[in-house]
């Protein structure tokens, strides 16, 4: 369920709680469903449960996730709403990244703008149809 770069430079709490929100954002989780238990979790990774337990504080820190003592980690009702402005943040951040390169390499505006709408009115069209 939670592929864990163990190689990455990013620590693996982080790791899970970005596989998590992304799990929501592509619908594999909705609200109400139930996440592994820290220890499960952990025994299933391969991890220190208390990684899992950062990981799942993060989580509901942000309202995503709610903990139900005795009963279990579930999916709040704002997760979806969270975690699509959280994707689009980070969207809009490499998106503002990539127009400041396009412009080091002498794009004009006009020329970024014709690209941006061609893109944008395609998918426009192509979501209508």
């Amino acid at each position: 369920m939670f592929n864990i770069n163990f190689k990455s430079h990013i620590p693996i709490y982080a790791q899970i709680v970005e596989l998590t929100q992304n799990k929501i954002c592509e619908g594999y989780f909705s609200e109400g469903d139930s996440l592994p238990s820290t220890r499960s979790l952990a025994a299933e990774i391969g991890v220190n449960p208390n990684t899992i337990m950062k990981a799942y504080q993060l989580l509901e820190a942000e309202d995503i996730i709610t903990t139900r003592r005795g009963k279990g980690v579930y999916i709040t009702a704002a997760a979806h709403k969270i975690c699509a402005k959280n994707q689009t943040s980070a969207y809009l951040s490499e998106f503002k990244k990539l127009v400041r390169q396009l412009k080091n390499l002498n794009i004009s505006d006009d020329q970024l703008i014709e690209i941006i709408n061609s893109i944008y009115f395609k998918q426009t069209k192509a979501v209508q149809r």
